[in-house]
């Protein structure tokens, strides 16, 4: 990030990390640029949700990376998803530059997903699975 050392007293990456080839070096800049005892807000999808939220993919997890991955470069060309960011694989990258780490569940309200989803979205709401399958995690971490 083209900023000096210390200057932000929060940072935040809503749907983005995801996207990053090197989740590590995002982290690691995220901690430069915060000052002393900044904040870091980061929301990430649950890869165990029933449907992947960017394409639609009905129960990924079920998929091995190379299917996903083929299914994503005939169907959605450009489109990049780190299939390793996870809660806790995000937890464990960046114990060592953040303290205080808090993290909760989280679903869009159903308006805010696309058509195709919004259908399994509204039968998994009305059989309680979005409690056992939220659809992301929001994490706020504190600069050590």
């Amino acid at each position: 990030m083209p900023f000096r050392d210390g200057v932000f007293s929060q940072v935040h990456a809503l749907s983005v990390i995801e996207h990053l080839r090197n989740p590590e070096k995002f982290l690691r800049e995220a901690s430069r640029v915060l000052s002393g005892k900044g904040f870091l807000v980061v929301q990430i999808p649950n890869p165990r949700f029933l449907v992947e939220l960017h394409t639609g993919m009905v129960l990924p997890f079920l998929m091995t990376r190379a299917i996903k991955n083929g299914i994503m470069s005939v169907a959605f060309p450009g489109l990049y998803i780190n299939w390793s960011v996870t809660r806790n694989n995000l937890l464990h990258r960046s114990s060592k530059l953040f303290t205080d780490v808090n993290v909760t569940e989280f679903n869009y309200p159903k308006e805010a997903v696309s058509r195709p989803v919004r259908l399994l979205f509204g039968i998994a709401e009305r059989l309680g699975l979005l409690s056992v399958f939220p659809m992301g995690y929001i994490i706020i971490a504190r600069k050590v």
